[in-house]
């Protein structure tokens, strides 16, 4: 075999490997390059994602709305004890300064027969009677929220409106990686076809 034939069957399979790992980086640019439709040669041809947007952003708002943020989320997001202590301190101190108000507009003799005593008794009534009546009331509120807040609306209407190249930074930070290795490997994939033409080659001399 001479000088030339081994050239030759070596460069089979690094040109195959480069060949495919060309194949894949176009393939990959080709999803979300052109960002807007263009023309060519009569074709008319955009990214896959850009031109897609409007399906994925319907996809995923299908899913988050049924499967994440549904009466059930909502239900259980709200009986979060961290949430539910919130709205208690919440309630509380807006009825303790409701009361302080109440018991300032008294006339002066019965401000005095209304004690401090009196105003905590009242106060630590009131956080009883919110950390009762708190988690009914948060049932109650759940499928409201979930009934008359379109959040499949909202989502999809936020996809849509995201710009393209937002949209394709987002993904490329999220799957860099993996994307770089399906580059990778079809640089891999075309090096070991090309190993194996070289090989059906020698066999068949």
């Amino acid at each position: 075999m001479s000088y030339g034939e081994i050239i030759s069957l070596a460069s089979i399979p690094i040109i195959a490997g480069f060949i495919g790992w060309l194949t894949n980086k176009i393939a990959l640019f080709m999803l979300f390059r052109p960002r807007k439709e263009v023309s060519i040669a009569g074709a008319k041809v955009q990214g896959v994602i850009p031109r897609r947007q409007p399906e994925i952003a319907e996809a995923i708002a299908r899913t988050i709305s049924t499967h994440l943020v549904n009466q059930t989320a909502i239900e259980q997001e709200l009986s979060n004890p961290s949430i539910h202590e919130a709205l208690v301190n919440g309630l509380v101190d807006y009825g303790r300064r409701y009361i302080a108000e109440c018991i300032g507009e008294l006339p002066g003799p019965i401000r005095v027969v209304v004690s401090a005593t009196v105003e905590e008794r009242m106060n630590r009534r009131l956080r009883k009677e919110a950390e009762e009546h708190l988690p009914k009331l948060m049932q109650e509120v759940a499928p409201a929220l979930a009934s008359n807040i379109d959040f499949r609306q909202r989502i999809e209407k936020e996809i849509v409106g995201y710009p393209p190249e937002r949209l394709e930074s987002m993904i490329r930070e999220i799957a860099g990686r993996e994307l770089r290795s399906i580059e990778i490997w079809g640089g891999v994939l075309g090096f070991v076809i090309g190993l194996i033409q070289v090989a059906i080659v020698l066999i068949a001399r």
